[in-house]
Parts: C-alpha cells; structure tokens; sequence
C-alpha cells in the first residue's frame, strides 16, 4: 500500500522536473505504479497535492531553538532547502494565483518564517552575539532582504543540471557577509570557528 509521503515525494520531483500543468494525475499514478483510484484516494486531485506539498516544510511545524551562529545558519539552509525541494512552485509565478486559499496559506508561511527568522535573530542579538546597533527595523529590512534573495537564487537553478549561477555554499557564506558587520566580538569569534569546521 503506497504512502502520502510516497505520493508526496514522487508528485514534488515530477513538478520540478516537468513542471506542474505537465503532470496530470494518470502521469503521476503511472510513475507510483498504481491505479488513478489508488491516487484519489489519497489525494482527490492534483491541487490537493500542491497544497500538501507547501505544508511540508518542518520549519513551519517545528518549534525552532537558536542559541548559536551554526543554529541560525541551519535555519537559512533549512529555508533554502525547502526552496530547492519545492522549486517548481517558486519558478512558475502563475501558480500562486492557482487557488485563492492557497495564495493566503502561502503568504501566512512566508510570514511565518520571516517571524521565526527576526526572533532568532533577536534571541542571538539577547546572547550578546549581535549589536544593539541592529535594531529590529534593520533585522526586518535584513530578513525580507534575505528570503526574497533566496527566492532569485532559486528561480536561477539551472534545470537540466541543477547547479545555479552560484553555488549554494558561497550563496550561504554570503548571508554571513551580510550580517557580519553587525556581530558582536563573541558573534564573530563564533562565526569564525563555524567556518572553520565547514
């Protein structure tokens, strides 16, 4: 018996692959190897799939902990990662306009991140690893900032080999770049040790 997950994780790399309008529920059921009613049971059509598939992001489930430089740059790759995983969603702007629902619940996930982002940030800033300089206008500015770069990074993916313009690892350093000048001794000490054993 086939999983949501299953169905899941095969319907995400066929939207990224083929992109969403090309796969139809035959296409999707043909590639698990089981029947068109097999799929709707599970999933009565395909925007119940797109639907669930943006709610499977465990920085929107998950209680978050950041007490460290390498805590928050997990939650940037984390970020990063689900964009990379739901790519064909965030590369096809008329796929927003799909559902109105939808584009609510989205719009409610981007806000929630871009909270969990700031507080991180803020609790960081509470441990003495970043300024007081950094007040909370500037961490917004930095954190829209961010995720809409995020997004461009993504949409730059090129499709056939998956490597974009640039490659994730000076993409993330340069987060680092961005945040350096509002560390804290302790921040950078920190920072540097981090990039140390990367």
């Amino acid at each position: 018996m086939i999983t949501k997950q299953e169905i899941l994780n095969c319907a995400r790399t066929m939207f990224n692959e083929k992109g969403y309008q090309q796969v139809s529920m035959r296409s999707l059921a043909a590639k698990l190897d089981i029947s068109v009613g097999n799929l709707t049971y599970h999933f009565k059509k395909k925007e119940d799939i797109f639907k669930a598939l943006l709610n499977d992001n465990k920085l929107l489930h998950t209680a978050i902990s950041v007490s460290s430089i390498k805590d928050l740059d997990s939650i940037f790759n984390e970020m990063l990662n689900s964009l990379i995983d739901n790519r064909f969603f965030f590369t096809n702007s008329e796929l927003a306009t799909i559902d109105n629902l939808l584009a609510q619940d989205n719009q409610k996930n981007v806000l929630r991140q871009k909270q969990l982002l700031i507080a991180a940030i803020e609790s960081l800033q509470q441990d003495d690893y970043f300024t007081l300089e950094l007040s909370h206008d500037i961490i917004v500015s930095l954190i829209t900032m961010i995720m809409l770069a995020h997004l461009e990074w993504v949409r730059e993916l090129d499709h056939d080999t998956n490597y974009p313009l640039v490659p994730k690892e000076v993409f993330m350093r340069i987060h680092w770049d961005v945040l350096y000048p509002y560390l804290t001794a302790k921040g950078k000490k920190e920072l540097a040790a981090f990039c140390a054993t990367k």
